[in-house]
């Protein structure tokens, strides 16, 4: 057959891949800013602030909501949402710090989100109309493009001329087996199959498992957060910037040593297991 290092990388949906980096590098909220220069208007702060930002405010309130209708998600990659949800939009993981001068808002968000996530609550609505530039956690234009995913595969290709379960041991082999069995249909859906599979290194497998779960529950990259601001973004013709490049995040998983590798596999196995009540209890 065919060497393993010179097999065709496989083809499979980039996005969902290059959204889903953080999330299963054991981030599972990635944090994008909304940054405003000028002085925002007036915001009332809800009772509590959270115990990790205690210098900021939690869950700012307009005064009086926006004129504008909250945003639906983008129809790309997509079915088209409905104009409104029947019940209140989630409240955002939104976070306030001002001084004199300026006022910074950051915004918690999931990679992934459900259709019933949208329309977005208002005073996500309002920090965006307030702030004058938006960093993401990466740039929206290497977020969206197919070359992340691409790079993300064959960053992980196996060179050793050994298969994944002959790393993995006969106990985790068995188990990554077994989600194969159950989930073929799913993972078929993603462009892959397990004999592919074993072409990769077990964090790259470990990314496939949490994507397909994920994707299973009805989550879907095309609506997530980033993608959502993002475009939001580029229609206003709001300047953009991330923190981080695809290449640097890739480099982190590429670069845990084989024990850290097996585990983090091991990990999205047992939470694929779990089932969807832990995956929808930590959306919640």
């Amino acid at each position: 057959g065919t060497p393993m290092n010179q097999t065709r990388t496989p083809s499979f949906p980039a996005a969902a891949l290059g959204l889903a980096l953080a999330a299963v590098a054991g981030v599972a909220v990635a944090h994008g800013a909304l940054a405003a220069v000028d002085p925002p208007p007036t915001v009332r702060t809800a009772d509590a602030t959270p115990a990790a930002t205690p210098d900021a405010a939690s869950d700012a309130k307009p005064d009086a909501t926006p004129d504008a209708t909250p945003g639906q998600p983008p129809a790309t990659g997509s079915a088209a949402m409905p104009a409104a949800a029947s019940k209140a939009p989630p409240v955002p993981l939104l976070w306030k710090v001002s001084d004199e001068d300026n006022s910074l808002y950051l915004l918690g968000s999931f990679h992934l989100l459900l259709p019933d996530d949208y329309p977005l609550s208002p005073d996500v609505e309002m920090a965006f109309a307030d702030a004058e530039a938006l960093v993401f956690e990466l740039a929206p234009e290497e977020l969206a493009s197919p070359q992340l995913g691409l790079q993300m595969a064959k960053a992980a290709l196996r060179t050793d001329g050994r298969s994944l379960d002959e790393e993995l041991g006969p106990e985790l082999a068995a188990k990554l087996a077994g989600w194969g069995r159950e989930n073929a249909a799913q993972l078929a859906a993603t462009g892959m199959t397990m004999e592919v599979l074993q072409r990769f290194e077990p964090w790259f497998v470990g990314t496939m498992v949490t994507v397909t779960q994920m994707m299973a529950l009805g989550f879907d990259p095309a609506i997530g957060l980033d993608a959502h601001v993002g475009g939001m973004a580029q229609t206003a013709q709001k300047p953009t910037a991330g923190l981080e490049t695809g290449a640097q995040q890739i480099a982190f998983l590429d670069g845990m040593d084989p024990d850290e590798q097996l585990e983090m596999l091991e990990q999205a196995l047992d939470q694929s297991e779990a089932g969807a009540e832990q995956m929808l209890e930590l959306h919640a």
